[in-house]
Parts: C-alpha cells; sequence; structure tokens
C-alpha cells in the first residue's frame, strides 16, 4: 500500500482546513444574529422598538438612521443612548458634548460593556446596588410632570458613585444616585442606572413610561428624537475607507488577504520551514582544568572578602571529620568536643587543638593568617 509523504497529508489538512472554514462561514450568515439590547428596532422584550413608536403617538420625529460616520444631528433635540454595545470613541464624544453644549438633551442607559467608557467620561464609577437594602425613591420634585405613581420596577443593577458637586440626583436608593442629572453648556445629560424602563417590557411596567415623558419634558412637540444605533454596531453600508487597515478589515479583497496569510503561515508552522541555511554553533573544544576552577573560586572569595566564612568552614570540617570517626556529636561547644575526643584518643595535643578551633571562630583575620591557619586544619584533617 502506497503511503503518502508528509506534504501531501499537509496538502490534504489544509484542504480539510477551507472547507470547514467555508462551511462555518456559510453557517453563520444562514443565522441572523439577535439584535442588540434597546435597539430602536428590536421587538424582543429587550428592545426598544415599543419606545420608538410611541414617541411618534406623541406627536415626536424619531429617527435612527445612521450616516457614513458618527455625528449626532444639528436639529435633533433629544438623544437615546442606551446600552451600547461597542466603544465611544473621543472624537465621538467631542461631537456629543457639542451638541449636548448648544442645547440638546442626552438620555444615557446604562447596563451593558460598553457604559464603562461613559462612566469615565462623566466620572462615574460602578458600585454594587442590593434592592432590598435601599428601596429606589425620588430625590427632588423635579420629576412631576407627570407625577410618578410607583419606583418599584425602577431596579438598577448598580448605583452611580462620583465626586462631582455639579449633579442632580433625580431618583436615589437611599443615599445612592441611580438616576441623575448634569448641566452642560445649554444642555443636559441624564444619566440612568437601569436600562429596563426603555425595553419593550418594562414600559409596559407601571410607573416607566411616566418616567420617560419626565425625561421629555422641556423637549419641544414635534422635535427630533435620535436613537444612537451607530454605537449598537448599526453602520451605514458605504464605510470610509481612510487607511491600510480599514480596507484590510472592512473590504473583501482585504479580508481574503488576511485568511491567505493566515493559510501560509499555518501551512510553514506545521511544515517546520525554515528561513535560511542553518548556521552551526562554535564549539569549545579546549577544556579548562580542574585548577582553573578552583583558581577563579579562590580569586572570587579573596576579593568578596570570605575569609571568616572559609575559617568557619575549616572548624566544622575538623568537627565533623572527628565526630564521624569517633561518633562525638560535632555541634558540642569546643572544649567539650575535645575533651570528649581526647577521651578515644589519649595521645591528641588537647591545647593545640583547643586553641586552633578558638581562631578559627575569630572575625578579624588578615589573609595570612586565614593561609597559616587553613594550613593546620588541613594537617588535622590528615
Amino acid at each position: 500500500m502506497r503511503r503518502f509523504s508528509r506534504d501531501t497529508w499537509l496538502a490534504i489538512g489544509m484542504l480539510i482546513l477551507l472547507l470547514l472554514t467555508t462551511v462555518a462561514a456559510a453557517v453563520q450568515q444562514s443565522q441572523e444574529p439577535p439584535p442588540p439590547p434597546l435597539a430602536s428596532f428590536s421587538s424582543a422584550p429587550n428592545g426598544a422598538r415599543a419606545l420608538s413608536l410611541w414617541l411618534e403617538t406623541l406627536g415626536y420625529t424619531v429617527s435612527a438612521q445612521a450616516a457614513e460616520s458618527f455625528h449626532p444631528p444639528e436639529d435633533a433635540k433629544l438623544i437615546f443612548l442606551l446600552a451600547p454595545t461597542m466603544p465611544i470613541l473621543e472624537g465621538e464624544w467631542q461631537a456629543l458634548d457639542a451638541w449636548v453644549e448648544a442645547g440638546g438633551t442626552l438620555v444615557i442607559a446604562g447596563g451593558s460593556s460598553g457604559t464603562g467608557g461613559i462612566q469615565w467620561h462623566y466620572d462615574f464609577q460602578d458600585e454594587f446596588y442590593d434592592p432590598q437594602d435601599n428601596p429606589v425613591a425620588a430625590q427632588t420634585p423635579l420629576l412631576t410632570n407627570p407625577r410618578l405613581p410607583t419606583l418599584e420596577n425602577f431596579q438598577p443593577a448598580y448605583y452611580l458613585d462620583s465626586q462631582r458637586d455639579d449633579l442632580v440626583t433625580l431618583l436615589g436608593a437611599g443615599p445612592y444616585p441611580v438616576l441623575v442629572l448634569l448641566r452642560q453648556g445649554h444642555g443636559r445629560v441624564l444619566i440612568s442606572a437601569a436600562p429596563e424602563p426603555f425595553s419593550n417590557t418594562g414600559l409596559k411596567q407601571a410607573g416607566n413610561a411616566d418616567l420617560v415623558l419626565n425625561l421629555l419634558a422641556g423637549v419641544p412637540q414635534g422635535g427630533l428624537v435620535w436613537f444612537d444605533e451607530w454605537h449598537h454596531g448599526v453602520r451605514s453600508e458605504s464605510i470610509e475607507i481612510s487607511g491600510p487597515d480599514l480596507w484590510l478589515r472592512y473590504t473583501p479583497a482585504g479580508r481574503s488577504l488576511l485568511f491567505a496569510a493566515g493559510v501560509v503561515f499555518l501551512a510553514l508552522l506545521l511544515r517546520g520551514q525554515i528561513f535560511g541555511r542553518p548556521v552551526s554553533l562554535a564549539r569549545d573544544i579546549q577544556r579548562r582544568s580542574p585548577l582553573e576552577y578552583i583558581t577563579a573560586i579562590a580569586n572570587l572569595n579573596r576579593q568578596a572578602g570570605h575569609r571568616r566564612h572559609v575559617l568557619r568552614q575549616y572548624h566544622q570540617q575538623i568537627k565533623r571529620h572527628f565526630g564521624r570517626r569517633y561518633h562525638i556529636d560535632p555541634t558540642m561547644p569546643d572544649k567539650k568536643f575535645v575533651a570528649e575526643l581526647t577521651r578515644y584518643h589519649p595521645g591528641l595535643d588537647q591545647n593545640t587543638l583547643v586553641e586552633l578551633l578558638r581562631q578559627l571562630q575569630e572575625k578579624n583575620m588578615s589573609e595570612q593568617e586565614m593561609v597559616r591557619l587553613a594550613g593546620e586544619a588541613s594537617d588535622w584533617l590528615q
């Protein structure tokens, strides 16, 4: 039976990978992704289609049209920025701030991955909120047109913690703000920690529709209300390509090049293809003698001033040597150790050994004295 070569198996594997990728892409395109939460075109329970239709019945002009680049409509009176799922860039913040300062009303509802940038922009922090400890209640008499019958359905997941002194707390959970008002130029910014009152399901609950009507106060009848769907990922079909990175990511030819580059890289990685001639490593044929290593260690100890440690090593070696030979505990004090050793070795020069052990434990010792004591210790070890 003929066996396939490694390159043949690699080609077969790459072909199978290409087919699986094509099938996965086709399946993904056939399955329509769910709409983002609080999108004005979504009829899902967490969508905001009911809010958009309700505002039209109230006489407002509603729009969610997305252009080729983000910029708020100049004639818009109110903008809903509901649970954004896309990050808000610095240039987009500048456009929103300029629109608000010109007299617009910006309503922001949190509760998604995009809210971190919003709270950073307005100097807020998320803090955990337990609804059992602090029920939501009105903090100012501003929300009275119409009067709110109940706030039980306003259920934030967190509260807004800030050190700003220019905010007005409209709703609070005890001392913690959950709906605040900020003045910015001639306009205002309303930030809500609960996005559910604006959803299709939440708008049906008691008190939420009255809350939305209070937020619309000051917006003239017939004025344009714009839903920001740009930060829900809704883009115009014609995207302005202003650089090679955008061309690679947003055009079919660019994505094809990225896919081809990935396939080539994977093929080279699996095959182990080298990118040049191998360079042999230089081998050190000459071996060093053991004396060179000993000399190097001795020079290092000399430069570091380890004379005391060297002598202590000789002191321990002498006691361990005789202790192992005569079964004496080497941790005993020197005089007691030598006295015990004399019992087994009567001809031992007891005074000389005691003096040597004492000198080996001295702290300040010259190099000449160290060499002399090391020689005497070597004689005892022999």
